[in-house]
């Protein structure tokens, strides 16, 4: 995941603190692609489920007036932007 630091600027992005990155044995440089990882707003599927109870501080009030979206950082917020990514 990317950290974009809350900017558009594209210069103050790093690989977010809790994503892998280094070099590997053979010397390749990872991650081999990144994507947006902080901070991504979703839409929250159950209020009443235990993500939603245990972290009420990350609902997100919608368009709507709504509490349906919930706002998360992780690899596993990343991981969909990438999956229709190739080579």
């Amino acid at each position: 995941a990317v950290d974009e630091m809350g900017s558009s600027n594209t210069s103050d992005d790093r690989v977010a603190s809790f994503s892998g990155y280094g070099v590997t044995g053979d010397g390749f440089s990872k991650p081999d692609l990144v994507a947006p990882g902080t901070n991504l707003t979703s839409i929250l599927n159950l209020t009443t489920g235990t993500l939603a109870l245990a972290h009420p501080d990350h609902r997100v009030t919608g368009f709507t007036g709504s509490t349906r979206y919930f706002r998360m950082s992780g690899t596993s917020m990343a991981a969909p932007v990438v999956a229709g990514g190739g080579e």
